[in-house]
């Protein structure tokens, strides 16, 4: 089987063939397609899970060892770019990734500005392929992963002052409906409430930075 064929496949058949028929069964072993996540009985968020996910998918694609998972990402990342053999694997590794980050949304929002940051322009061909098995997740376990991925997006850009979310619906399109749902007004007006904030936050340090120099200049 090619390197391409071998991509193709695997994306999620339904969204590749685009055809509306149910899948025959769970994935075995595969991100998003699970219940929980295989990290232990603790569902505590621990960033030494996120290390060796990353360590055991960065090995999968026959790196060295990493330094941390900024490091794992980076490989995995230049990995699942090449569109070589080895290529979904670096794309399951990913995945792994960015599951244990949604299962943990309230704590893992460093973790998850990192790994948004390391693909770079390249996130909006790795929403195209995720959200397929983010979508499924939902439908097949009853995970929230949609609503902890807009959680996530709209903090990193508060956070940023970017607009990571309007990438995400231009990557899959139809997703914005989808995804926010009846919510949708609730999550515009949380969105904008928390930019708000930042912009009061901004200007007023930017007006105490500007009382501290007068008042030292004054000194």
């Amino acid at each position: 089987m090619s390197s391409s064929s071998l991509n193709h496949k695997l994306l999620h058949p339904k969204w590749a063939k685009k055809t509306k028929e149910p899948f025959d069964g769970p994935i075995p072993d595969q991100p998003f397609h699970r219940h929980r996540q295989p990290n232990g009985s603790s569902d505590e968020f621990r960033p030494e899970h996120l290390l060796q996910i990353i360590r055991v998918s960065v090995k999968a694609v026959e790196h060295e060892d990493v330094i941390d998972y900024n490091d794992g990402l980076q490989k995995l990342t230049q990995t699942w770019r090449r569109r070589d053999g080895k290529s979904e694997l670096a794309f399951k590794g990913l995945l792994e990734f960015l599951e244990y980050c949604l299962q943990h949304s309230f704590d893992s929002n460093e973790v998850f500005e990192s790994f948004i940051d390391t693909l770079g322009y390249n996130t909006f061909q790795f929403w195209k392929a995720a959200v397929p098995h983010i979508f499924d997740s939902d439908l097949a376990f009853g995970t929230k992963y949609r609503d902890a991925l807009l959680f996530s997006i709209t903090l990193y850009d508060v956070n940023n002052g970017k607009n990571r979310l309007r990438e995400l619906y231009a990557a899959v399109p139809g997703i914005r409906k989808s995804l926010l749902g009846v919510n949708a007004k609730q999550f515009g007006e949380r969105f904008h409430h928390l930019e708000a904030e930042s912009e009061l936050v901004a200007g007023f340090v930017e007006r105490l930075r500007s009382v501290v120099v007068v008042s030292l200049g004054q000194w």
